[in-house]
């Protein structure tokens, strides 16, 4: 099972790839929710596809609470 570091750590190899709104593909493009889903996916964490769906799963965390692969929406 994956922790927070391993999914930043996924991700941090995507940085410099191009924005591309609506974009779902780590070869040629994303945009943030694509982002995020994609590198959930890759540790077996299925997440919608947008961030107005990705908003409601989970549980709240305070600001305090949060720790590494929380995905923090404002």
């Amino acid at each position: 099972m994956a922790n927070g570091s391993d999914l930043g750590d996924y991700a941090q190899q995507f940085l410099g790839l191009p924005y591309v709104w609506g974009g779902n593909s780590l070869k040629t493009g994303v945009d943030c929710s694509g982002l995020t889903q994609q590198v959930f996916r890759h540790f077996g964490i299925e997440l919608p596809r947008t961030t107005y769906e990705q908003i409601g799963e989970g549980s709240p965390v305070g600001m305090k609470g949060l720790r590494p692969g929380d995905l923090v929406f404002f």
